[in-house]
């Protein structure tokens, strides 16, 4: 997607759509989400129905490309967080795992999902 679902930057709303696409992805046990839009790193811990659920879905913005980027400020949905230019390495097998790596090659985030 392009703009989030989630994100804790003032001046950078959520998408209109958001109450929609989360039913969806409660419906449908949607595991994870990316978008880009706003500059920064911020996934969120793992939701449904609107609150930290296990087995939820996890929205994951990353947006760091080389531009210039933004602090996140951080709400309840906010798993982890940075302003720092990154990329992602995603390794799917019998888990997901997700690796949040800066510019200098050094993995700041990760996580895994079942």
């Amino acid at each position: 997607m392009h703009a989030p679902v989630y994100t804790s930057l003032e001046d950078h709303a959520p998408v209109a759509a958001a109450p929609q696409l989360k039913e969806l992805y409660d419906t449908y046990n949607v595991m994870m989400q990316f978008n880009g839009h706003n500059h920064t790193y911020e996934p969120t811990v793992p939701t449904r129905g609107g609150v930290q659920s296990p087995g939820g879905t996890v929205y994951v913005t990353t947006s760091g490309g080389g531009v210039g980027m933004y602090s996140p400020r951080g709400d309840w949905f906010t798993a982890a967080s940075s302003g720092s230019n990154h990329y992602m390495r995603v390794r799917v097998g019998t888990t997901v795992h997700v690796d949040a790596i800066d510019s200098n090659g050094q993995v700041f985030d990760s996580f895994s999902l079942c």
